[in-house]
């Protein structure tokens, strides 16, 4: 089975909810309930995607302004001008991750 692809914000939620209460299966009951009344981004998947994505794994999907750093060579960059669709296929997505608030501040006083 393949990990889901999600949005960064889905991601930072669920980590958030991990770190809370460390049960996956609190917060696909609460989906179920449609009691995630603070986590719009989560109602927008699936029960089965979010299942996937809590049980299997999930991947992010990098968007137009993000910034990412390729762990291959450690190039920190932003995706820009709509780009991102063949970013994958250019420098491959097992050597692509989401740049962290310190990494960005560095980089753009270079």
């Amino acid at each position: 089975m393949n990990k889901q692809v999600i949005t960064h914000e889905q991601a930072d939620k669920i980590r958030g909810w991990e770190m809370h209460t460390g049960y996956p299966s609190k917060l696909l009951e609460l989906h179920v309930k449609k009691a995630l009344s603070d986590s719009k981004c989560l109602q927008s998947l699936s029960l089965d995607e979010l299942a996937r994505a809590l049980y299997v794994g999930y991947e992010v999907e990098f968007e137009d302004g993000d910034w990412l750093v390729n762990t291959h060579n450690g190039i920190i960059f932003k995706i820009e001008d709509g780009r991102k669709d063949n970013l994958k296929d250019i420098v491959g997505a097992k050597h692509l991750r989401h740049a962290t608030e310190s990494e960005i501040v560095e980089e753009k006083e270079c």
